[in-house]
């Protein structure tokens, strides 16, 4: 976790982001500039997760290059809490916070729909099988 107290997990999609528009940057003529340090993850298909901090410190220590990916990242491309995070207007880290209880307080909702479901599925299956008995 950061200065700004927000998870590496939930800036997933903007790192994501950064290392695609390093790659995809490098078959532009000129090709796009981007940190050195990005290169090694370029090839990679899947960014593990114990390289998001590595990833989330050379784009924090790179302003013009965090800048420039802001403008790029689109809704369809970058979750919210990551273009807060890549544009950082005033009062994102509030912003970002609070996107982040929604986000996990939905996850929770969604888990808790889905045990509910299984478990009406086993009571349904039990009875039947009662019946049937």
């Amino acid at each position: 976790m950061a200065r700004d107290g927000i998870e590496h997990r939930h800036l997933r999609s903007a790192l994501e982001f950064a290392v695609l528009m390093a790659k995809e940057g490098q078959k532009r003529r000129p090709p796009l500039a981007f940190p050195t340090a990005l290169k090694k993850y370029v090839s990679m298909t899947r960014i593990p997760a114990a390289s998001l901090p590595a990833i989330r410190r050379i784009i924090d220590h790179d302003d013009e290059f965090r800048r420039r990916l802001a403008v790029g990242a689109l809704p369809e491309l970058v979750d919210p809490v990551g273009r807060l995070w890549l544009e950082r207007p005033a009062g994102w880290e509030a912003d970002a916070a609070q996107l982040i209880v929604e986000a996990e307080q939905a996850e929770r909702e969604a888990t808790a729909t889905r045990d509910l479901q299984r478990a009406e599925k086993r009571r349904a299956a039990a009875e039947q099988a009662a019946v049937r008995t």
